[in-house]
């Protein structure tokens, strides 16, 4: 009986003894860290694409290489746009009135599947300053791209007819 104890706590120690080993080994990492800043640059650029593009008056470019083929442009006081159909009529309608947009991306956050955009804008129509404000958007990979899912523009300029 002496033996048998002996023998169950020499098997117990030893099996406690490669339980903490095996909890204190640290894991090898073999994924990639995401680069929040490269995603951020990224966006920057396709940012200053889109202001490109819509000064060439390409709205086909816009809806169909910067945006998702589900993406929503929840514009002020209008229906939500949805599709790439939608969104090329939409960039249409702004290169008929002679918009052009500066953006300015000020904060990006997220990981490798969805981030979050928070930027400003500054809108002018044939070289005037007709609006300012802020946006939020959601970008997502799509075709190893970040396309823009959801975009949702909010101007500083007071409601008209507001007080």
């Amino acid at each position: 009986m002496k033996k048998f104890i002996q023998t169950s706590t020499a098997a117990i120690l030893f099996a406690a003894a490669l339980f903490t080993t095996s909890c204190n080994t640290p894991k090898q990492e073999n994924a990639t860290t995401f680069d929040l800043v490269a995603a951020k640059q990224e966006i920057q650029e396709t940012n200053n694409n889109l202001t490109a593009l819509l000064s060439k008056g390409d709205s086909v470019a816009i809806a169909n290489d910067l945006y998702t083929t589900d993406a929503k442009f929840l514009g002020q006081n209008q229906a939500a746009t949805v599709g790439t159909a939608q969104l090329q009529s939409l960039f249409n309608a702004f290169v008929t009135a002679g918009y052009s947009f500066e953006l300015t991306t000020a904060e990006v956050l997220g990981n490798e599947n969805v981030l979050v955009e928070e930027g400003t804008y500054v809108t002018n129509a044939n070289g005037q300053k007709v609006d300012t404000g802020k946006y939020i958007a959601v970008w997502k990979k799509q075709d190893g791209k970040w396309k823009i899912y959801r975009d949702s523009p909010s101007s500083d300029l007071p409601v008209e007819g507001g007080k």
